[in-house]
């Protein structure tokens, strides 16, 4: 007789295949430890905690300049094409979503996430924004500034 799979429980306490509560066999089967008082699950003891890095690489793009910044960053799973990331920045908040643009598995390393190029409002300052980023450990690569024509 083949044995069932146990199914995987929420912080919430909820079964991912019903919205029921878990039995005590299910509990068992899956190892989760029961809290005292009101039968509710430890979070720490529901989800596992995966971490897996990646080297994120992030273009901004304002007023004909363009720079490129790389740094590794750790991600609870790894996003998809056409998932947004929020990368944080103390000086600027984390409220910028940027969307993943590819993801290149690489052999015995990290896998690469291009992010789509950030276009900066026409009133930003490009310089102020790779300052905030490096301070957060980004790493300016390179940058490019159009010569502008004199009108």
């Amino acid at each position: 007789m083949r044995r069932r799979a146990a199914p995987e429980v929420f912080a919430s306490g909820r079964c991912r295949t019903t919205s029921e509560r878990p039995t005590a066999d299910i509990r068992k089967r899956v190892g989760v430890a029961k809290a005292t008082g009101n039968d509710r699950f430890r979070p720490e003891a529901d989800i596992p905690q995966t971490i897996v890095r990646a080297s994120v690489r992030l273009y901004l793009a304002g007023d004909g300049d363009l720079a490129f910044l790389e740094k590794e960053v750790k991600f609870s799973s790894l996003p998809r094409v056409g998932e947004f990331v929020k990368l944080k920045s103390k000086e600027l908040g984390n409220y910028f979503a940027i969307r993943v643009a590819e993801i290149t598995h690489v052999e015995e390393g990290t896998p690469d996430v291009m992010l789509e190029t950030l276009d900066l409002p026409p009133s930003a300052e490009l310089d102020e924004y790779i300052a905030s980023y490096r301070k957060e450990g980004w790493t300016l690569r390179s940058r490019k500034r159009q010569s502008r024509k004199p009108h």
